[in-house]
Parts: C-alpha cells; structure tokens; sequence
C-alpha cells in the first residue's frame, strides 16, 4: 500500500496521469483479496465431519419454529473431551416442543446429537444449500433429539446481537398486547421489526404474486421513511447551536439501532451505510455523489463479509437502488403534474417503475416469476406502508400510556387488513404474474443493456444507440431461438435423487413425465424444491405418473414395473410387490432399485439380464450397503444415487450430475 502511495505522489506526470487511478484500483482489489482469504480461513472447521458429538455453545440466531422442528446455529465452544472449536458454527435441529420454542438467542446449551457436513446439490440445478450455508458462515448440521440437550447458566454477558434480539422479542410482545393478532400481526411484524418467519406461505405467496413482497421484510424503503421522519422531528436542534451535529449523531445513533434491532439484513445494511455517509458529508459540509455513496456502501460492507455478494437480498438490493438513481429523474420528469397530491403518487409509481427496471432481470433469474401489476400494487402499498411504519413505531414508543396504544393498534390492525385485501386482490387478477421464466446470467446481463440502451435512446436522444440496441436484440432472439431447438430436440431418462421418494423422469421434447411414489404424486411441493430449476431451465411441463400405474404413448410404454422408452428398456423394481416370475430373460439397459424392501440380485438375475444397477435415494442407507456389497460380488455395476446423484441416460451415454457438472 505504501508503494503504492509513493507511485501516487512521485508519478503525477501528465503522461501518467493514469497510474494513480490504475495503482488504487489495484490497492483496493488486493485488499479485496486479502480479506476474502482472511474470511476463507474463518470458514475452516476443526470440528469432525460427520458423528455423535456433544457440543457446548453459545446461540447466535434468534430460534426458528417450523411444523416439525426448531432450528438455530449454535457456535461452539467446546466439547464432552474439552477440545476447543474457535471457528466454524454449526446448524441445530430439534423437536418443535415447548421447551425448544423458549430459547432465545444468546443462551448457552449443551446438546448430544449426529453431526453432519451440509450435502451438496444431487439434482442438476437444484439449489446449492450447502454453499448458502457457507456464505452464512456454516460448515456443520446437528440434529439433536428432544431430551438431548439442556440450558447451561453462563457468567458471560450476552452479545449486542443477542440484545437487540431480546428488544426486538419484547417489542413483539407489546404489538400482540395491544389489539394486533392472526395474520395482522405476523405482516406487522416483518414490516416493523423484519421478523417475517411467522407469515403463512399462502400470504408471503400472494405478496410475491402481486409484486409486494418487498414490503414483508424491513428494506432500504423503511429505513428511508424513518431516515425522512426522524430528521423532520429533530429540525428543532438546527436552531441550536452546534445542533446539527447533535442532531446528526442521534440520527447516526437510531439508524443504527433499528438496524441491529431489525437483525442487519443486507438490504437494510446498504440503506444504513448510504445514509449513514450521507450524514458524515452533511455533518463535513461536503457535496456528494449518489453513485459514489452507493459503491461506498457496497464496499465497506464487503470489506466486513465479502460473501455478502452472493447474498439474494443483496444483490436485489443494490440493483434496485441503482434502478432508481438511474432512471427515476427522466421518468418523473417526463409528464409534468400541477396538482401536488397527484405528483406524489406519480413519483410514488416511477420510483416502482425505476425499481422495478433495476431489480427484475436478478430477481427472475432466482425466482422464475415477473409480477404484472406490481405498478397496481405499490399505488396503494406507498401509501399504506408509510401509515404501517408510523402507527406501528407510534405504538411501540407510547406502548407506556394508558388507551393511546390500544387505539393505535386497532388503527395499524385495519390499516394491514386493508393492505392484505388490497394485495390478495391484486394477486388473484387473471394473468397476475409471468411464470417460469428462464434467465441465465449471460441473458440477464444482455436484457441490462437493452434496457440501458432503450432508456438512452428515447430519454437522452442519443440515436447513435440504435444499432447497438438492435445487436442486443438480436442476440437476445438468437439464444432464444437455439433455447427452443434444444427443447425440441432433448429425450433422455434421468433417475434423480430425492430422498425417501423414487422420481423417475421420462423427458421428450416439452413434456417430462415424471414415475414417482403416491405421495410425492399427491404433494407436488415434495419434489418442487429439487426439480424446479431443472424443469425451468429445460423449458418442460410435469405430467405424473403412480408408480403402480400404467402409461402407453407412442414411443412410450409402462406397465407394472417394466419401462420402454427411447428404445430402450427398464425395470422399476419398487419394493411394495415382488418381481415377476418370467419364463425367459428379459435383457435390460439397467435395473432401477427403489423402496424399502430387500429383494436379492441373484433372484433377481434369474429373470432378468442387466449390467447396471441403479440405486435410487428411496433406499434406506443400510438396504444400499447390502446392495452395493451384493452388486460387487455378481459383478454388476451399481449406481447409487445418494452418492453420485442424479443420473441422466440418453441413447449415447450416461451422464452423472455432480457439483462440477450441472448442465
């Protein structure tokens, strides 16, 4: 660094006038690399991979609840043999019974259970779990029965964190004693307090269908509202001298206490660390830049964490901010308003818009979806949040006087209930939403500079764009075009890898049927989860098929556990009936093993010729081992799912999906 400097002050040539530019650019990215080792080395464990473990620790995320269990991370401090673990927190499961729904963060626990390494995505394109959990800073599961761990009084005073986490369940309390229950309560408390593990999915849904599913998590628009209204209450000290700087300080202050109170989720880091330098230069009397502030923010926070970039949030975060800043002036500006009340919720609309222009080429990349009302919804939701924030904060600051709060949550009670009817309406308009929409990086980076393009040329006049526009088309219609050849022309067998459910599926062109057990059959969410993004990303419809039932098409034909497609032929062995009893060998391009139930390979061989055992993830681990070991001694391939997993067989040749090969 210091080098560097030097360069800086010897070189200030006109000819060089380059280098000091080049050497920080250079200074920043090594501190960019230097940290992202430094963090790598955090994320290192000492702890073992896999085993029964008791484990003594601190809670450091506030308790989740779901319908079977309560998750948290714990980090560990050391074990039953006292060794001490220094890095690398750990992700614990236990029963939902009352005794786990009462820890808090902060708490110490000493708990015995099966630890285990997060498991890498099986299926292709499935979400990667365990690399989120790494950016979470998790390198290990523990799942803990119910009486295997205990509460363990400690002399050390709990953490910031675990503080405001402790305001933050109190403040709960107070909105639930003041007139707020049911789904009123759990949307007020994820817009207030940003604690949103409480909304039903059915809600976060049609929040999501209607394009307001932002408002369900405290995001930069909170903190700016709150920005907006403290500094209005606090102009007083302006008049006072040395005032500005008090009044500064306090705003600095509160920020950053809503910030920790509302668990410092990226896209309220980013609006607090904006603001926060937006303060500083007013304080210095410094003019300022807003894309300055912007790559500021983003800077220090990943100075902090760099794997905060691969975090959602973030990243729709920033791109929604750089929305606005880009493109809301030249909207606004475009259609001029007198009268004041409609200007406001014009300006209210174009910031939608503008956010809207930044984010949904990141957002539909992750979630497949584009909101067509998403104008509709926020015209009343710009209003209605500014009421949600000011009677909720109003509640919790005068929960102290008698009547006043309870008057204030029936108020903030209706004001959500209006807000819930307003959105479900929105979603259940016809064509509320774009659905499985498939947007690789390399598209989403095209369709930013169409848009860039299209914005310049009709808000800036700048008709040298035209051709460039028309290449980004152009190239953006070519991609799609090939995307098509490629759906029509695919037809493959592919043997994923769910756990506890057989999942077979048979793919031709835009179709894939999917053999799977009745369950999964009946629950679609089951196989949702693992399938989704490959199914988007082949541009393919799911038909269903019971394993027990029959299916006969033109290059199709399933019946009782015999499979013909692609010209080629297949047993599902599924466990719920024995083999048939053939008179002749059937010849196979592989034997599926699915189920519970043991069924030799040499009875097997007597009706069947088969080289190739595929072992699917239905199978319980100690059936795949006698399997496996069986499969070796007769000299016949086996395949196992839950190891290599998902298997794709084509005419050709079999192809296994694994972390390095997911396409």
């Amino acid at each position: 660094m210091l080098f560097l400097l030097g360069t800086v002050r010897f070189l200030r040539t006109y000819s060089l006038r380059w280098l000091p530019g080049l050497t920080t650019a250079l200074a920043f990215v090594l501190a960019g690399i230097g940290m992202t080792f430094l963090h790598l080395e955090k994320q290192n464990s000492s702890l073992p991979n896999e085993g029964n473990i008791v484990l003594t620790g601190e809670i450091i995320s506030e308790p989740q609840p779901t319908q079977k269990s309560v998750k948290f991370i714990l980090k560990p401090g050391y074990d039953s043999l006292k060794r001490v673990y220094r890095s690398g927190n750990v992700l614990v499961f236990t029963k939902n019974e009352p005794k786990a729904r009462q820890l808090r963060m902060g708490d110490f626990i000493t708990a015995r259970g099966n630890l285990t390494v997060p498991q890498a995505p099986r299926n292709p394109e499935e979400f990667d779990y365990a690399f989120y959990l790494k950016t979470q800073r998790i390198t290990r599961v523990l799942f803990v029965r119910e009486h295997e761990w205990k509460p363990i009084k400690t002399v050390k005073s709990p953490t910031l964190k675990a503080t405001f986490s402790r305001w933050r369940n109190y403040l709960l309390t107070t909105l639930q004693q003041n007139g707020l229950s049911g789904e009123e309560y759990k949307v007020a408390a994820a817009i207030l307090l940003g604690n949103d593990q409480l909304i039903d999915p059915d809600t976060k849904q049609n929040y999501a269908t209607a394009g307001a599913v932002h408002i369900l998590c405290v995001s930069g628009m909170h903190v700016g509202i709150i920005f907006l209204v403290l500094n209005f209450l606090l102009g007083f000290l302006n008049r006072l001298k040395r005032g500005a700087l008090v009044k500064n300080l306090i705003l600095f202050l509160l920020l950053w206490s809503y910030a920790w109170l509302t668990g410092l989720a990226p896209s309220v880091l980013r609006a607090t660390v904006m603001i926060s330098f937006f303060i500083l230069a007013n304080a210095l009397k410094r003019n300022y830049d807003s894309y300055n502030l912007l790559a500021a923010s983003a800077f220090v926070l990943l100075l902090f964490n760099p794997f905060l970039i691969f975090h959602v949030g973030f990243q729709l975060s920033y791109s929604a901010v750089l929305g606005i800043l880009t493109f809301y002036n030249p909207l606004y500006r475009s259609l001029y308003i007198k009268n004041k009340l409609i200007s406001v919720f014009w300006a209210a609309l174009m910031v939608s818009l503008s956010a809207q222009l930044g984010a949904f080429p990141v957002a539909t990349h992750y979630f497949h979806v584009f909101p067509v009302y998403f104008l509709l919804t926020n015209l009343i939701i710009f209003l209605l949040s500014y009421l949600i924030l000011n009677l909720g904060f109003g509640l919790l600051l005068l929960s102290w006087l008698p009547l006043v709060p309870k008057v204030l949550g029936i108020a903030l009670s209706w004001t959500i209930k209006i807000l819930n009817l307003w959105v479900h309406f929105v979603a259940h308009l016809p064509f509320s939403q774009l659905i499985d929409l498939y947007f690789p990086w390399p598209k989403v980076i095209l369709i930013y500079l169409l848009i860039l393009f299209v914005f310049q040329l009709l808000f800036k006049r700048k008709g040298n764009l035209l051709l460039p526009a028309l290449a980004v088309a152009l190239v953006l219609l070519t991609l799609q075009t090939f995307r098509n050849l490629q759906i029509r022309s695919q037809k493959h067998l592919i043997v994923y890898a769910v756990n506890r459910h057989p999942v077979i599926g048979l793919i031709e062109g835009d179709t894939q049927l999917l053999i799977t057990d009745s369950l999964a059959a009946a629950q679609p969410d089951i196989l949702d989860y693992n399938l989704d993004n490959y199914r988007i990303s082949r541009g393919l419809h799911n038909e269903t098929q019971n394993l027990s039932g029959d299916e006969s098409g033109a290059k199709t034909y399933y019946h009782d556990g015999f499979l013909q497609f692609n010209g080629q032929h297949y047993y599902i062995l599924s466990g719920t009936k024995n083999y048939p009893e053939l008179k002749s060998k059937i010849h196979l391009t592989a034997l599926l093993y699915t189920g519970r139930k043991y069924i030799s390979l040499q009875n097997l061989s007597a009706s069947f010729a088969f080289n190739t055992l595929i072992v699917d993830s239905s199978v319980p681990d100690w059936l795949r081992t006698k399997i496996a070991r069986e499969a070796k001694n007769l000299r016949i391939k086996a395949i196992e799912t839950a190891k290599s997993g998902a298997l794709r067989i084509s005419k050709k040749n079999p192809i296994f999906f694994t972390n390095s090969l997911q396409n």
